[in-house]
This record gives C-alpha cells, sequence and structure tokens, in this order.
C-alpha cells in the first residue's frame, strides 16, 4: 500500500493560500478527538500569516504611493517638456527650426514625452544646462522648472525601485520561511496522522483528510498540482 502524501505548498503561493491551508489543518485536527492535541501549531502558523499579510499590506502600499509619485513627477515633466516645445517653436516660428532640433534629436516633443519617466530623465536631463544659455528669459525660466522637474523625478523613480526592493525582500525574507515552515509542519503532522491512523485501524487515506484537497470542477474531491510531500516519521 502506497504511502499517503500530502501536496507541497510552492514557494511562490500567495498569503492567503498559506493562511487558509494553516487554517484548515488546524479547525480540522481540532474537530477530531483523536487529532485536536496536533493543531497549536497550525494556529501558530496561521497567526504568523495573519502578521505577513499586514505587512505584506504596507509593501503594497508604499509601492501603489511611490507609483502615485512617478506619475505626478512625470506628468510635471511632460507639462514643461511641452511648454519648453512651444516655447521654441514661437521664437523660432520664422527660422527653420534647427534651435529645437538641437534638443529634440531626432525625436518628436510628443514621442518624448510618451516615454517612461526613467527614460525622459534621460532624454532632457541636459536641457536646463542648455536653456540657461538661451536668450529668451521665458526660455531661462522654463530650465530652472525643468531642473527643479527633473529633480523631483529623479527622487520619485528611485523611490519606486526602493520600495520593489523592499517587499521583494520581505517576501524572500519572511513569506519563503513561513511557507518551509509550514510544508515541515505538515510533513511531521501527516506522519504522525499515519501511526495514530494505522493505530487505531482508520481507512488509509485518514491521514490526508486532515489537509486541504482541492476541488475540481465536476468532482466532488480532487487532488492538488503541487509536488507531494513525503511524510516525516515522527511519534505519534
Amino acid at each position: 500500500m502506497a504511502t499517503p502524501t500530502v501536496p507541497t505548498i510552492p514557494a511562490d503561493a500567495s498569503l492567503e493560500t498559506v493562511w487558509h491551508r494553516a487554517v484548515y489543518s488546524e479547525q480540522r485536527l481540532l474537530k477530531n478527538p483523536l487529532t485536536a492535541d496536533l493543531a497549536p501549531p497550525f494556529a501558530a502558523l496561521a497567526a504568523r500569516c495573519r502578521t505577513e499579510i499586514i505587512a505584506q499590506l504596507g509593501h503594497w502600499g508604499a509601492e501603489i504611493g511611490a507609483q502615485a509619485g512617478a506619475d505626478e513627477a512625470d506628468d510635471a515633466l511632460d507639462d514643461t517638456t511641452n511648454e519648453i516645445v512651444a516655447e521654441i517653436r514661437h521664437a523660432d516660428r520664422k527660422a527653420t527650426g534647427a534651435r529645437l532640433k538641437r534638443y529634440l534629436g531626432n525625436d518628436t516633443a510628443s514621442g518624448i514625452v510618451r516615454l517612461g519617466l526613467s527614460s525622459q530623465l534621460k532624454v532632457v536631463r541636459a536641457w536646463p544646462k542648455a536653456l540657461s544659455s538661451e536668450p529668451e528669459a521665458a526660455l531661462q525660466a522654463l530650465g530652472t522648472t525643468l531642473a527643479q522637474d527633473i529633480a523631483t523625478g529623479e527622487t520619485a523613480d528611485a523611490e519606486r525601485v526602493t520600495v520593489a526592493g523592499e517587499r521583494a525582500t520581505h517576501r524572500a525574507r519572511n513569506i519563503t520561511s513561513l511557507i518551509d515552515d509550514l510544508n515541515a509542519l505538515r510533513a511531521t503532522t501527516l506522519g504522525r496522522l499515519i501511526t495514530r491512523g494505522t493505530k487505531h485501524k482508520k481507512p488509509a487515506d485518514w491521514p490526508r483528510r486532515f489537509f486541504y484537497q482541492a476541488r475540481t470542477r465536476g468532482s466532488a474531491k480532487g487532488g492538488a498540482p503541487d509536488a507531494p510531500a513525503k511524510p516525516d516519521p515522527v511519534a505519534p
């Protein structure tokens, strides 16, 4: 007879899935007199899940805030870029357009403002110095505004990278270890359930009943697609 197995929760599983698996086993174990004493470790891991879910929401909120800041900076940069181009066109309306080409190169104003914040910053970073040397006071003033927009944009762009890294670090350090701990507990508990099932002459599938099994459409019960974890032989 094959040894019962339970699916391994994958490292990229959502915290909601991890919490669900922990709570299901905890509650299932509590409801059986033969297994109630095995429930507390699952309750502890479920509590850890709740803590990490709150922390994860904080990281997601920070990313949303950073993206909002980047979008605001990007819009300001677009507006100033368009103003500069319009001012040069107005000043050079009877000229060949050579001065505007020095700023735009082979691109167009619309092409530049369609760039993402990081890319647009690279294009316009040298503009403030060039604008400070233009004879028109309006262009010099726009150069000062652009320099401020660039500084704000660089700060917003860096913040976006920072918070994304913090969220990834939280996943690697906290969530991955939580999943590893739950998988280890599931394997250990399965081994103890096999021992108790044998002792009390339970059906062969009895140990697996304490772990959530994904349902599939058209059937009452179905197996999960995850790789099976082997039970750890421990004391009952």
